[in-house]
């Protein structure tokens, strides 16, 4: 198998940067110290984890790293 690891679909990692074209979701810091943001990163979260219609995906600055998650894994029918 050759290609990149951080290119398969459902896997987060962690990057010193974040990756472009991917929705950011509010800092890790300001969701622990604030229920407005927890809920703005939920609801973003939840409307961009569907594998037909969700964008990017999205990174979530936490000190001075990113965690980062692709796009959701899509399904295999049987």
């Amino acid at each position: 198998m050759a290609g990149n690891i951080k290119d398969i679909r459902g896997l987060c990692y962690i990057s010193p940067v974040p990756p472009p074209d991917y929705l950011e979701l509010p800092a890790y810091e300001k969701v622990i110290a604030d229920k407005k943001y927890f809920s703005q990163m939920f609801n973003t979260f939840y409307q961009n984890n569907d594998p037909l219609t969700a964008q990017g995906l999205l990174f979530q600055q936490h000190g001075p790293r990113y965690l980062v998650q692709n796009p959701a894994a899509t399904s295999v029918d049987s």
